[in-house]
């Protein structure tokens, strides 16, 4: 029960770990830092109708993945980068059979990801 804090104010987010279980305390942050595992990204051309050209810098080698998202949450296309060693990287989208509108471009490693947003136009 927080409010039986004994320690300071009972105030906090906590959570249940089930019926029989006891509340859990929530870390409390002051701060957010963002970690980023990439440097600059470009997406170009930007709207497309054809290929588009990613090209992004890794800061810390790692394995690197990339989705294609539409605008209901489908992935539409996924591609495994492998592991990337830092420096520049030239990715091609093929967006040929995509349909016209919104996509989201997500690069993703293990400590972090950038989304950008992509138009495709017919």
């Amino acid at each position: 029960d927080p409010a039986a804090n004994s320690n300071g104010p009972g105030f906090g987010l906590w959570f249940s770990t089930g019926e029989a279980g006891g509340l859990t305390p929530l870390p409390v942050f002051t701060s957010i830092s963002e970690v980023s595992s990439f440097g600059s990204i470009d997406l170009y051309p930007n709207p497309t109708n054809d290929n588009a050209t990613l090209r992004f810098d890794v800061v810390n080698e790692g394995r690197v993945s990339l989705d294609v998202i539409d605008v209901i949450g489908n992935s539409v296309l996924n591609m495994d980068l492998g592991s990337v060693g830092q420096g520049g990287r030239t990715v091609q989208l093929p967006t040929q059979n995509l349909t016209a509108g919104m996509y989201l471009v997500r690069l993703m490693t293990e400590n972090g990801q950038s989304v950008q947003r992509l138009q495709v136009v017919k």
